[in-house]
């Protein structure tokens, strides 16, 4: 078996063919590429993006909310918020405690974690539905809705 280094430019991938022979005439070629981790190509967030959490106790989602705070503190730079919120909205299943956040930038959003985990003023009162819905922000509406405020 030989071994040689190959040179390998950044923008190319590198690959290896590997062939195999057999006594009674089967053959395999099997052709492997090394891993490239996918370049994050996410765009700025335009609109306010919906995240919701929920839990089955409220010391559970108080829990949630902490280790959701400490996993976006550590990663900030390489989250994108959209993302973030398609997998709150798809990946999880609704359960009876919820809370939800609208935010527009990951530094927002941390805010509004730390106020929840803080147990400050909730994100909705009934004057900021109304206005919600007299100003077309069907958004902020579908949250509240989410919520189990309306």
């Amino acid at each position: 078996m030989s071994r040689q280094t190959l040179n390998v430019f950044d923008d190319e991938q590198a690959l290896a063919a590997l062939n195999s022979f057999g006594h009674s005439g089967t053959n395999a070629h099997i052709v492997v590429g090394a891993y490239q981790p996918a370049k994050n190509s996410a765009k700025p967030v335009t609109t306010p993006c919906i995240l919701p959490v929920s839990a089955k106790q409220p010391d559970s989602l108080h829990a949630l909310l902490i280790k959701l705070r400490d996993y976006v503190n550590a990663n900030q730079d390489r989250l994108a918020l959209a993302d973030i919120a398609y997998t709150l909205q798809i990946g999880r299943e609704a359960m009876p405690e919820r809370c939800v956040f609208i935010a527009d930038s990951v530094t927002n959003w941390l805010a509004q974690l730390e106020q929840a985990i803080n147990h400050a003023q909730p994100l909705f009162a009934n004057d900021k539905m109304a206005n919600a819905w007299l100003n077309g922000q069907k958004r902020r509406l579908a949250a509240v809705i989410w919520c189990g405020h309306a």
